[in-house]
């Protein structure tokens, strides 16, 4: 969240007209599950899937939302709500954290020097 809402401050800094989302797709029914090292998070994540997930259609509409809906905005952090079978996007404020400007300054130049890439510093 800290990167996508630093990455958003510096495009809009620069006066670009590429925009930075954060959204997530929820509890998601999908091989994910299987992919974990631990058994134990495997077979949980896939119990409580089961239960409480969303296909991976449904589940992609805070996504998409994000990515395709001209309304939608980079100041929140959007995902799916409501009907496991047809849910409704909803976009939610950041958490105080994700809009801390030292952390994400911080975060910003270690990926910088980590990665090599130097871009919108």
């Amino acid at each position: 969240m800290i990167f996508a809402v630093e990455l958003q401050r510096r495009l809009a800094a620069q006066g670009r007209a590429v925009r930075s989302f954060a959204a997530h797709p929820g509890m998601a029914r999908t091989p994910l599950h299987a992919t974990y090292p631990s058994a134990t998070t495997r077979v949980l994540t896939t119990a409580v899937s089961r239960v409480i997930g969303r296909d991976p259609g449904p589940a992609a509409v805070g996504v998409l939302t994000a990515a395709l809906n001209p309304q939608a905005t980079p100041a929140l952090f959007w995902g799916p709500t409501g009907s496991k079978t047809a849910p409704d996007a909803l976009g939610q404020p950041f958490a105080a954290v994700a809009s801390d400007t030292a952390t994400a300054a911080a975060l910003w130049s270690k990926s910088e020097q980590l990665s090599g890439v130097g871009t919108l510093s």
